[in-house]
């Protein structure tokens, strides 16, 4: 009984070795086979247009393959180790009764001792047969436990500086600002600020570095010199306060897979129907959601399918407006949204005064007579001041001219 047990145990090891190595390669492999296919359900239309579907199909077949090949090498392994563990079980108890008749008959033991023999093998041994699941469900802990602490330390960014600081006013200022991205200069000796509650426009080329500037503000990006809101340096600010104050919106912001209400909700779950209404309106959304059968309840599907890109962005506002915050940054929030909504929209928001600060990043250059101030990014450096005043340049002057002509076409 003690030989067999050890023989389980030694076998246990190697097969517990040998496994973790093929869990992990089987992970590594369901999680490009989960990538692929995401991708290609994502971008199925790009695919169909370009006629790409037998590349994308064989590139598919070759993962498929592979994780299928590691699968077919896990089962065989544990298939075999348990094939094995339960013979060397089965085989226990005709050995014990061979030995114990031959003890028997030299009158070394009694009947008695033989059944106790037997029945406690019997115990000992069957309590090795589902070690085989132990031992997977453990390698398959310890894989997923090393990812998830992978994630985990994600979070270190906020313990640098665990210093809750309290910011007395909101006023940013950019003064011999770079900002670096991998290791490229992006933009370079930045200087100039933005007041509390000021109207402020972001324009430029694409590729100028519009969203990179304020991505670097919310301490997405490393710089040197000074960027401080009030009189604090950001990277001296711990990123949960950044947050606190300020509002990103990005152009393709995250929908959840739930009801339109449910996503609005999503920052103030207990906000009364009227107030999520209102703000609905607010942004020009309320009357698509009324023509819709189930209204405010209506599911909008993965990454919110069931809504056109004009009112997924509509609805990305609504929700960052049930919790508005003192800074509030749009990076071509609105590059979807029709004309008239957009007008609507924009309307409506530069009619709220001194409730909080407005810097909206869009390539529509047409619209900067209405901000109290417009930063012009080109050639890694930020031209600053009021519509007239950069009229002056003659490169700014010049894209808002053609702008101006390209509105003209479209009424035309």
């Amino acid at each position: 009984m003690i030989f067999l047990s050890l023989f389980i145990i030694i076998s246990s090891i190697i097969y517990c070795k040998k496994s973790k190595v093929i869990i992990k390669k089987k992970i590594e492999m369901q999680k490009k086979l989960y990538s692929k296919m995401n991708d290609n359900f994502n971008n199925v239309k790009f695919i169909k247009l370009n006629n790409l579907q037998k590349k994308e199909e064989k590139e598919f077949e070759k993962i498929l393959d592979k994780s299928i090949e590691f699968h077919k090498e896990s089962v065989k392994m544990d298939t075999s180790y348990k094939l094995g563990v339960e013979n060397i079980v089965k085989f226990g108890p005709p050995c014990i009764f061979i030995l114990g008749s031959y003890l028997y008959m030299l009158g070394s033991i009694t009947i008695g001792s033989i059944y106790v023999t037997l029945s406690y093998s019997n115990k000992v041994t069957k309590s090795f047969t589902d070690i085989a699941t132990i031992i997977e469900a453990l390698n398959l802990f310890r894989e997923s436990y090393s990812r998830l602490e992978n994630l985990l330390n994600l979070t270190t960014e906020d313990e640098k500086n665990k210093k809750q600081i309290v910011l007395e006013n909101k006023k940013i200022t950019f003064k011999n600002a770079s900002i670096k991205v991998n290791g490229t200069t992006i933009l370079e000796n930045l200087n100039f600020e933005i007041k509390e509650n000021e109207k402020v426009m972001v324009v430029g080329s694409t590729g100028s570095g519009k969203s990179i500037l304020l991505k670097a503000l919310v301490g997405f990006y490393e710089y040197t010199g000074s960027i401080k809101i009030g009189n604090t340096e950001i990277r001296d600010l711990n990123k949960s306060i950044i947050r606190e104050n300020i509002c990103l919106l990005l152009q393709d912001s995250y929908l959840f897979s739930r009801t339109i209400a449910e996503n609005i909700k999503i920052l103030v779950p207990y906000m009364p129907n009227e107030e999520m209404i209102n703000i609905s309106k607010f942004f020009a959304l309320d009357d698509d959601i009324q023509k819709l059968k189930d209204g405010y309840e209506s599911k909008i599907g993965k990454k919110g399918i069931a809504l056109s890109k004009g009112q997924r962005q509509r609805l990305v506002l609504v929700r960052a407006f049930t919790k508005t915050k003192t800074i509030m940054i749009f990076d071509d929030s609105f590059s979807a949204i029709d004309r008239i909504n957009k007008k609507q929209i924009l309307n409506n928001l530069m009619s709220l005064e001194d409730l909080f600060t407005k810097i909206i990043i869009t390539h529509d250059i047409g619209l900067a007579p209405n901000f109290d101030k417009v930063i012009y990014l080109n050639n890694k450096s930020a031209t600053i001041g009021t519509h007239k005043q950069l009229l002056e340049n003659e490169t700014y002057k010049k894209i808002y001219e053609l702008n101006q002509d390209k509105i003209e076409e479209e009424y035309v």
